[in-house]
């Protein structure tokens, strides 16, 4: 039987490995061979805690395409911001803040300013 052109013997071949993977890129085996690492462990999420909420201002009149995250920009520019939350229908909602004057800088600075061509109303919850 003839051998295949690719069986042939050549003088500069590499010799085949014998054991362990066919492919001279696959990971190494045999007697030099380090032993694998174990997997690291995974790190657990830091918990975060919840903002507590002073201070509450309510903003009435708010546009159709009102977002919680433009409401929570406008608020951040005044105080910082514990909590968003649409109520209803979208056309109000209640901003929580970490200070406790946080919500009546906002009524001082956005009651009855224009936000998304709506003018809205913002008052103080106690």
């Amino acid at each position: 039987m003839q051998p295949l052109s690719s069986e042939r013997f050549h003088p500069y071949a590499r010799p085949q490995r014998s054991g362990g993977h066919a492919s001279p890129i696959g990971p190494p085996s045999g007697r030099f061979s380090a032993p694998l690492a174990a997997a690291p462990l995974p790190v657990p999420p830091v918990p975060q805690t919840p903002r507590k909420t002073l201070s509450v201002a309510v903003a009435d009149g708010l546009g159709v395409g009102t977002t919680t995250m433009e409401l929570r920009e406008l608020a951040s520019s005044v105080a910082t911001v514990s909590d968003v939350r649409l109520l209803g229908d979208g056309s109000s909602a209640e901003i929580g803040f970490t200070t406790s004057d946080g919500a009546l800088m906002f009524k001082r600075r956005y009651n009855r300013h224009d936000v998304n061509g709506s003018r809205i109303s913002v008052s103080v919850r106690t």
